[in-house]
């Protein structure tokens, strides 16, 4: 599964970072991203954006437009793995 989140960000299970089909976020340099890690702003925005992870990137796009089954599913694998940040429930 490969799904487009932005611009530069895949949400896919078809990267090396992927272990058992759960997704990870990859960028367009191919760098792997799960949920716990800081969203790489650049440093001058880090003041007004202060320290965004990926799984509120990941929630955010799943749940602000209608999204497929198949989206919502990897989304929840995604978010799944760091129990602590925020989930979907399906």
């Amino acid at each position: 599964m490969n799904f487009k989140i932005a611009e530069n960000y895949n949400l896919t299970n078809e990267h090396p970072a992927s272990s058992y089909g759960i997704p990870v976020v990859v960028d367009t340099n191919g760098r792997a991203y799960g949920p716990a890690n800081l969203f790489p702003y650049p440093e001058k925005f880090k003041s007004v954006f202060g320290k965004r992870t990926f799984d509120q990137f990941i929630w955010s796009w799943a749940t602000k437009e209608k999204r497929t089954e198949e989206e919502i599913i990897a989304a929840s694998k995604f978010l799944g793995q760091w129990p602590e940040g925020l989930q979907i429930e399906l």
